[in-house]
């Protein structure tokens, strides 16, 4: 049974229960996602960071991918989920763009950054409504990998 559907059968009108739901929540997710983060924390992290298989203008458009354009935001990750982000959508790619991005920055402008669940692979921080400004991006590196060598090994201990 999914963690969803057990929300489901929970009884809403237990007090002790509403009172005390974001921990049940958090506490119930977690027995059945061990990897995600708690929901009740603030952001883990001081940058985040966007994988791109071309260069990016500035500021970066929130349409500038069609997977942002069609979700409706734009996808980030955090430092220690970038490797694992890379090899799942550019592990086909020889070269991405990476942009290192100043959440605080990122929270203060325009738009509205929340972190949520995606899709069994953890909480990841997703722009709404909002270009990514140039005053936010702290660098843009181009990375290229050779032969057999993996996005995960070239990407691994970024700042977070």
């Amino acid at each position: 049974m999914e963690y969803f559907e057990i929300c489901a059968l929970l009884p809403q009108s237990i007090p002790a229960l509403s009172t005390d739901l974001d921990r049940t929540h958090t506490t119930l997710f977690a027995s059945f996602h061990p990897t995600t983060v708690d929901f009740t924390m603030s952001a883990p992290t001081n940058y985040v960071y966007k994988i791109l298989s071309s260069s990016p203008p500035l500021p970066i458009p929130r349409t500038f991918t069609p997977v942002d354009a069609s979700d409706g935001f734009v996808h980030l990750s955090s430092g220690a989920q970038v490797p694992a982000t890379a090899s799942r959508f550019f592990g086909s790619e020889t070269k991405i763009w990476l942009v290192k991005i100043d959440l605080k920055k990122l929270e203060n402008g325009p738009g509205e950054v929340k972190w949520e669940e995606s899709m069994k692979h953890g909480v990841f921080a997703h722009l709404y409504g909002a270009d990514i400004e140039e005053q936010a991006v702290v660098s843009v590196d181009e990375k290229t990998r050779m032969g057999e060598e993996g996005w995960e090994e070239i990407l691994k201990g970024l700042e977070e």
